[in-house]
């Protein structure tokens, strides 16, 4: 599998007429559209004109840490829907927005990185994915498959980055129409769901009622409901009776102070992850203010300030104490239980499956010695960071097959709480002042690479990208922050730190630059000093 950067001058330079035409006709198709299903008609457009068997489109939840399948146009509908959400760097569609680079291949049978089982037993053998949209974050991919490779993969990657700049576009208009209704019912609402000739429709459940029974509440991920009958009984008494519906917990400061219900009238589509993104977009600005459950937010937090028992550092290396007293890698009994922790971590406390833990930690190893080793490993990690075993002291969560490492429980990870950071000052806009308390702190905590290269497995590379990449961002949020205020030398000192976090990414970094431009012009002996009143 090749990884590509992605160049939209280049791609644009490089395309031939009949190449750029199609940006045009998809334009045409997409013109006005409000609604996800708009995008079907495009995305086949694409597929007609690239010669696949099957093209999709994947979209990025807040934050870059999964993506869903929204949209499936071609064969094997069934196949392809039977894997339809990917964390960062999982599959095509997650390293793609943990490496922010066009992949492709015309070996698909081989690739171990596509998670899709049951598509390679149908015959493909060619795919590429590529970022939607010309900016540097991804909100989204286009996925192309062919069984038989197209004579020039180089011509279908273009046509994707093409069609992918106003499919792009539609997608950010499609996400303010809704934002605007998300406004004008937290402007208006008494309470009750917000309701419309179109749909969704948003519920809020607090979380002294339907909340903690909700299985989004206890994990922490997005459920996605189907019919009414394969719901959890706390979800049927929550007083939505729509055919398809979403649950989302809402978090603050670590928190579930509520779980939202985003519900579609429509029966539940295919892929089930279809409208999931609109879910999203429509609850992303929701705060505790929103609902009166004061008091719920108020007794979750105090159930959640428990004494700390477990302290985990990421950055700059794995370390961990319990109570108190390190934990030695000797202790561990085996190598592979740091890397299972590790792995649990990069998880965010989103709960993986034993088969896909496994495929990590030994990607050479038939499933079934994979699973016997898997359980010898959890044993250990067990011992070493749950002693006694008793109840106060348990961190791993299961969940049927699936294992997560507790947000609940007494636990402290640096690298959750530098993402928890980034998110605050995120909402923190003003005053400023609290917004740069908390990247300063953010970009403090970042003291070396996640992990520093300790384990060989090729999830980790991926993934210290995108938590660096992270860091860059938070670095030119601060000194944005500092040189707004008229701090220019603080602003220079921060934009110093993006050097010893990836040298080379921030000398190329065009937003650094500009911002170590803007700087170096605005230096002066009263540099450090606000603007005086009155001037502007």
């Amino acid at each position: 599998m090749r990884a590509i950067p992605c160049d939209v001058r280049a791609t644009w330079s490089s395309a031939q007429p009949s190449e750029l035409a199609l940006v045009g006709e998809i334009g045409m198709l997409l013109q006005g559209c409000s609604e996800l299903d708009a995008l079907d008609g495009a995305l086949e457009h694409l597929r007609e004109r690239s010669c696949a068997d099957v093209c999709e489109l994947f979209l990025a939840a807040a934050g870059d840490r999964e993506v869903f399948l929204v949209s499936h146009q071609g064969a094997d509908l069934d196949a392809f829907c039977r894997r339809d959400r990917f964390g960062a760097g999982e599959g095509l569609p997650g390293m793609v927005l943990s490496r922010a680079a066009s992949l492709i291949t015309d070996r698909l049978l081989e690739e171990r990185e596509f998670l899709r089982a049951r598509v390679k037993s149908l015959g493909y053998t060619a795919a590429l994915c590529t970022p939607l949209g010309p900016g540097t974050d991804v909100p989204g991919s286009i996925f192309l498959a062919w069984k038989d490779p197209p004579p020039d993969m180089a011509a279908a990657l273009r046509l994707a980055a093409l069609a992918s700049v106003p499919i792009g576009t539609a997608i950010d208009l499609m996400r303010a129409h809704l934002r605007m209704r998300q406004l004008r019912y937290l402007a208006s609402h008494n309470g009750e769901p917000m309701e419309g000739n179109d749909h969704p429709t948003l519920h809020l459940a607090d979380s002294q009622a339907h909340a903690p029974m909700c299985p989004a509440h206890r994990t922490r991920q997005v459920q996605v409901l189907g019919g009414r009958m394969g719901w959890p009984t706390s979800c049927r008494e929550a007083g939505c009776t729509a055919p398809a519906r979403y649950c989302i917990p809402l978090q603050h400061d670590a928190t579930v102070w509520a779980v939202a219900t985003v519900a579609f009238r429509d029966p539940p589509p295919l892929p089930h992850t279809r409208q999931l993104p609109a879910a999203l977009w429509l609850t992303e600005d929701l705060s505790p203010s929103d609902t009166r459950s004061a008091a719920t937010v108020r007794g979750t937090a105090m159930s959640s300030s428990r004494e700390t028992r477990l302290r985990i550092r990421c950055f700059g290396g794995l370390s961990i104490a319990v109570d108190g007293r390190p934990v030695e890698r000797s202790q561990m009994g085996r190598q592979k239980a740091r890397e299972l922790l590790a792995l649990l971590i990069a998880s965010s406390g989103r709960p993986r499956s034993l088969e896909h833990l496994a495929e990590q930690l030994w990607p050479n190893v038939p499933l079934q010695r994979a699973r016997n080793r898997f359980h010898v490993t959890l044993s250990a990690l067990r011992r070493a960071i749950e002693p006694g075993g008793t109840p106060g002291a348990l961190h791993i969560r299961r969940d049927g097959v699936r294992y997560s490492l507790d947000a609940d429980s007494a636990v402290f990870v640096d690298l959750w709480h530098f993402h928890q950071l980034i998110r605050e000052a995120a909402v923190a806009a003003r005053p400023i002042e609290r917004s740069i308390g908390l990247l300063e702190e953010a970009v403090s905590l970042y003291s070396g690479e996640v992990f520093a290269g300790e384990f060989t497995g090729g999830w980790q590379d991926g993934f210290a990208v995108h938590v660096r990449g992270q860091a860059l961002r938070a670095v030119a949020d601060l000194a944005e922050a500092k040189l707004k205020c008229g701090q220019v030398s603080q602003a220079l000192a921060v934009l110093a730190r993006a050097d010893g976090i990836a040298f080379h990414e921030a000398r190329a970094d065009p937003r650094l630059l500009m911002l170590r431009s803007a700087c170096m012009q605005r230096q002066s002996p009263l540099a450090d000093h606000p603007p005086a009143a009155g001037r502007r």
